[in-house]
C-alpha cells in the first residue's frame, strides 16, 4: 500500500508585546496597507475647501434672515430702500417670499445648518440626508399654508407661494382639501424626522411616556384626593345629622313642657274658677290704687307661721288665676272677633251672589238731598281719629298680692 502523504502547516503565532520585546521582532506594515492608511495628498486642500464653504454658508444665512426680517413691499417703488441688505436683499427676499410664502425662514435655516454640517467632520453622508429633509419641510409646509390660509390680504406675499399654490390646487383637485391637510402633515412629519436624524421621534417618544406618566400620576391624585373629599362629606353629613337630631330632640321637649304647663294652667283655670273671677273683679281697685313704694328687705327675726305660709301660697295661687283668666278671655275674644269677620264675609258674598247686575245705562245718580244728609252724617277726620284712638288698658300690679298683708287690705 502507498504511503499517506501528511502535510504539516506552520503553526500561527500571536507573540504578545512582552515576546517582542524579548525577541526584537516588530510588525512592519506592508506596502498595500500602508498605501491605504495614508493620507491622500489632495486632503488638505479639500478640508480648506469645506472650511470656506462652510463660513459662506453661515454668512449668508445670516443675511438671508436679515433680508427676510425687514422685507417691505413699499422698498420695491422707494427712492430709500430700508432693507438691511439692501436692493440686493429686497429683490432676494421678494424672490424666496414668492417661492414659498411663509416658509422661506426655512431656507437661512437650511443654509445654517449645512455649515454646521460642513465645520463638523464626519457623517457627511448624515448631513446631506438632513439638508434634503429640511428643504422638503419647507415645501410641505409651504403646501400646507396655502392649503389652510388661502389667499390672504394680511401679508404683503402669498402664504404658501408659488410651489405651495401650484402643488396644493394640484391636491385639493385630486384628493380634496381635508385629505391634502392629512397626506401634507404625514409627510412634513416625515421630512421632520429625517431633518432631525431621529431627534424629533424620540422627542415625540419621550414626551408621550413624560406625558402618561403625567397622566397617571394626576390620576392617582386625583383619586386620592376624592377619597379625602368624600370622607369629609361622609363625615359632615353624620354630623349635620346629629346636630339635627339633637334640635329635633330639643324641640320636642321644649314641645311637651310648654303642653305640660298649659295643661297645669288649664287645670288650675277649671278647679278655681271662682277664684279667678274674685281677682278678675278686683282689678279695678288694683287699677286705681298708686304703686306702693318699694321698701328695703327686712330680714324677718322669725320664721313665717303656717298662718302666713297658706296666705302666702294663696296670694300667688290667686296671682296665676287672674293670669289664666286674663288669657282665657282674650282668647274667646280673639275667636269672637274672627267668627264676626268670617260671618260678615259670608254676608257680603251672599250679597253679591244674589243681587242683581246692574247697567251702568240705567244707574241713576242719587238726589242732591240725599248726597247732602249724606255729607252731614259723615264724621269728621278728628272725630274718626278720636274714635280710632286705643282705650287705655287698665294696669294690674300683681306684686302687690306678694306681700303679706295684701288680701287684707284689698278686702278693706
Amino acid at each position: 500500500m502507498a504511503k499517506q502523504r501528511t502535510i504539516t502547516r506552520p503553526e500561527k503565532r500571536v507573540l504578545t508585546r512582552q515576546a517582542v520585546e524579548r525577541t526584537g521582532r516588530r510588525f512592519t506594515p506592508s506596502k498595500g496597507v500602508a498605501a491605504a492608511k495614508a493620507p491622500p495628498a489632495s486632503s488638505a486642500g479639500g478640508s480648506a475647501l469645506r472650511d470656506i464653504l462652510a463660513v459662506f454658508a453661515f454668512i449668508g444665512s445670516i443675511g438671508l434672515f436679515c433680508a427676510l426680517w425687514t422685507f417691505r413691499r413699499e422698498d420695491a417703488l422707494a427712492a430709500r430702500v430700508e432693507n438691511l441688505i439692501g436692493p440686493v436683499g429686497h429683490r432676494a427676499a421678494s424672490g424666496l417670499f414668492g417661492l414659498a410664502g411663509v416658509c422661506a425662514y426655512l431656507i437661512p435655516v437650511a443654509l445654517f445648518y449645512s455649515s454646521l454640517a460642513l465645520f463638523v467632520r464626519g457623517r457627511g453622508r448624515h448631513r446631506g440626508r438632513q439638508i434634503a429633509g429640511m428643504i422638503a419641510l419647507a415645501v410641505f409646509c409651504a403646501v400646507l399654508a396655502h392649503l389652510l390660509v388661502g389667499n390672504t390680504h394680511v401679508l404683503a406675499y402669498p402664504p404658501g407661494g408659488a410651489i405651495g399654490a401650484a402643488l396644493g390646487e394640484t391636491l385639493r383637485g385630486t384628493v380634496s382639501t381635508l385629505g391634502s391637510i392629512l397626506l401634507m402633515m404625514a409627510a412634513a412629519g416625515g421630512a421632520l424626522i429625517v431633518a432631525t436624524d431621529g431627534a424629533f421621534a424620540r422627542a415625540c417618544v419621550a414626551a408621550g411616556r413624560w406625558t402618561g406618566r403625567f397622566a397617571v400620576a394626576s390620576w392617582a391624585f386625583s383619586l386620592a384626593e376624592g377619597k379625602k373629599q368624600y370622607a369629609s362629606w361622609l363625615t359632615r353629613r353624620e354630623q349635620r345629622r346629629l346636630e339635627k337630631a339633637e334640635e329635633d330632640a330639643a324641640f320636642a321637649q321644649a314641645l311637651a313642657d310648654a303642653e305640660e304647663s298649659e295643661a297645669q294652667e288649664m287645670d288650675m283655670a277649671e278647679l278655681d274658677p271662682e277664684l279667678a273671677e274674685e281677682t278678675r273683679r278686683a282689678e279695678p281697685a288694683f287699677e286705681m290704687e298708686p304703686p306702693a313704694e318699694e321698701l328695703p328687705e327686712q330680714i324677718p327675726l322669725h320664721a313665717p307661721t303656717e298662718d302666713e305660709s297658706l296666705a302666702a301660697e294663696a296670694d300667688e295661687v290667686a296671682e296665676e288665676a287672674a293670669r289664666l283668666a286674663r288669657q282665657a278671655e282674650d282668647r274667646r275674644a280673639q275667636e269672637q272677633a274672627e267668627q264676626k269677620a268670617r260671618d260678615a264675609a259670608l254676608r257680603a258674598a251672599r250679597r253679591a251672589r244674589n243681587a242683581p247686575l246692574e247697567d251702568p245705562a240705567w244707574t241713576m245718580a242719587p238726589p242732591a238731598d240725599a248726597a247732602v244728609t249724606e255729607s252731614t252724617t259723615l264724621p269728621t277726620p278728628v272725630e274718626a281719629k278720636q274714635e280710632e284712638r286705643p282705650r287705655p288698658q287698665p294696669i294690674i300690679n300683681l306684686p302687690a298680692l306678694a306681700q303679706p298683708g295684701a288680701e287684707a287690705r284689698v278686702n278693706g
